[in-house]
């Protein structure tokens, strides 16, 4: 019989946000939070609501040509 996946168990010690918490700690991505850009997206820094520091990378839409 096939184990049923689950994703808790692949993300081990790692936390899980919602995008709206993402957003909310780097100002709705606001530019002048964006520390860096690269092929897949820009890097926000950003503060959860326990005050921690964070980077989030938001990822570019692929369906967006041009």
């Amino acid at each position: 019989m096939l184990k049923q996946y689950d994703p808790e168990v692949c993300l081990g010690h790692l936390k899980r946000y919602t995008f709206k918490g993402l957003r909310a700690a780097t100002d709705h991505f606001n530019a002048k939070n964006i520390l860096g850009k690269g092929g897949y997206g820009i890097v926000y820094k950003g503060t959860l609501n326990d005050g921690t520091t964070v980077a989030v990378k938001r990822l570019k839409d692929n369906n967006n040509f041009g």
